[in-house]
């Protein structure tokens, strides 16, 4: 609301400046017998300003209020330009402005109703003059113009109108995503300082203990003659004890995650000693298919790698219960470079994509986000660490997934000559 009130407030400083330069353009482009009209025209400008700006203090339904404002300014336009010459009017591109304003500023029904309605006026000034129902000042837009050339004028300009208009909610869509993704970095970047302000404590306060305990559940299970109950709770006392150490380490390593040691590897090779560590009944239900070039390098630190692989492939194969394929891909694509003066530079993109459950539209923009998880023993940290792993590597990674279908994770990393 604070956003769109800004905006509104923008809206406003720009049409003031636009309303002062079209009095000033008035003193050479209008005839003296539409000053009059016109000046009352601006006048009017004015005071629907000011009452715009006694709404917006109200800070109450400032959505209506934008689309009052945009509309009632389509007609002074439209109005404006019937006075002076309709179809060679000067200030036709205000239309254009209007246009605009709504695409930044309403929905894109809102863009494309303010749009029609500028048309709809325009093309009926237009036509009512060309009727002689409407009667123009002393000299009209329309001498010496016949109907195929006003058809055509008219025409043009409202494609012009809709052209504009899809342009601006292009813009502000892609806007209002970036907002989005700046304000999710955002309180990403809030959740990773207080983790980083909390692991200090949280290694003495609680693994050191965590450590204690484990030690003397093993030590009292092996020295001393216990009953079979006995033993099966010091036995629940250690495995809870690790489980609940495994949780804090994963935790540390989300809230620590450091640049390591970059060296260039060869792909495949990691892929091999990754896949290596793989073993038990549930992945030898699942084929698993490795569609990558030899001879492909990526300069990463090749402990931090293994691990984001070796979370991803433990996550297609959970996702796999009862069997399916996983297959891990890789090649080199050419993306735009950002320095539009440079050709254009290479990425290594590297799929893993499963034959699993899949996962929700509603749950893939938060399944990067830490603590969220929608396992019942799921710590919500292993998607988040490999993020900020791929991040830290100056790569990204994205998710497709359709319920029922699989999931596709594919990670893009900057390509870079060997040393």
């Amino acid at each position: 609301m604070n956003e769109l009130r800004k905006s509104i407030r923008k809206l406003m400083v720009a049409r003031l400046a636009v309303v002062t330069i079209m009095v000033l353009a008035a003193a050479f482009t209008i005839d003296w017998s539409v000053r009059v009209p016109f000046f009352i025209l601006v006048g009017i400008a004015y005071l629907v300003g000011i009452i715009y700006t006694v709404l917006l203090r109200r800070e109450k339904h400032l959505y209506i209020l934008a689309y009052f404002q945009i509309t009632v300014d389509t007609v002074l336009v439209s109005a404006v330009v019937s006075i002076t010459q309709s179809i060679n009017s000067p200030f036709t591109f205000l239309y254009i402005l209007c246009i605009f304003a709504a695409g930044i500023l309403l929905s894109f029904k809102g863009c494309l109703f303010i749009t029609t309605l500028a048309s709809g006026l325009y093309s009926a000034i237009i036509f009512l003059e060309f009727r002689r129902i409407f009667n123009p000042p002393p000299f009209t837009g329309l001498e010496g113009m016949d109907s195929l050339d006003i058809f055509f004028s008219v025409y043009v300009k409202v494609c012009a109108f809709y052209l504009v208009a899809l342009l601006s909610a292009y813009l502000a869509l892609n806007q209002r995503r970036r907002n989005k993704e700046m304000e999710r970095d955002l309180r990403r970047a809030d959740k990773l300082s207080t983790l980083g302000q909390l692991s200090t404590s949280i290694i003495h306060e609680i693994k050191n203990p965590l450590s204690a305990i484990s030690s003397s559940a093993e030590y009292l299970k092996k020295e001393f003659n216990l009953d079979i109950y006995a033993q099966k709770l010091l036995q629940i006392i250690a495995s809870e004890t690790r489980h609940l150490d495994e949780y804090i380490t994963r935790f540390l390593t989300y809230a620590r995650v450091e640049t390591g040691n970059f060296v260039n590897c060869n792909l495949n090779k990691i892929l091999d000693e990754t896949l290596s560590m793989l073993s038990g009944p549930i992945s030898k239900r699942v084929k698993i298919t490795k569609v990558v070039p030899p001879d492909l390098f990526i300069n990463v630190d090749p402990a931090q790698t293994k691990q984001v692989f070796m979370n991803l492939l433990l996550n297609g194969i959970q996702a796999m219960s009862d069997g399916g394929e996983l297959r891990i891909s890789a090649r080199i694509v050419k993306v735009d470079n950002p320095n539009p003066r440079q050709n254009k530079i290479e990425e290594i993109v590297i799929e893993f994509t499963d034959s699993g459950l899949g996962i929700s539209s509603d749950n893939i923009p938060k399944i990067f986000e830490p603590f969220y998880t929608t396992k019942e023993d799921g710590t919500g940290l292993g998607l988040a660490i490999i993020k900020r792993i791929v991040e830290g590597h100056k790569g990204r990674i994205e998710v497709r997934s359709e319920l029922g279908k699989g999931s596709s994770f594919t990670i893009f990393l900057p390509q870079e000559k060997r040393s």
